[in-house]
């Protein structure tokens, strides 16, 4: 399982997250420090994931190639 801190700042950031994520077979989550989690596959999920100081996201697989515009 891979754990990877990355930002959301923009409502075209989450566009393209969610976009990008949604093409992956496999779950992604998005995760704040606190335990909270939503799929990351999920534009209201990243939406509500705005409101977090810390936003991380994790896969059974490494998926960081995928990640890497919104890593921190």
């Amino acid at each position: 399982m891979t754990r990877t801190k990355i930002v959301l700042d923009k409502m075209s950031d989450v566009n393209q997250f969610v976009e990008t994520m949604s093409k992956l077979q496999d779950k992604v989550w998005l995760e704040d420090g606190e335990g909270c989690r939503v799929s990351a596959q999920s534009l209201l999920g990243c939406l509500y994931s705005l409101e977090w100081n810390e936003i991380y996201a994790f896969c059974e697989r490494d998926i960081s190639a995928y990640l890497m515009p919104w890593m921190v």
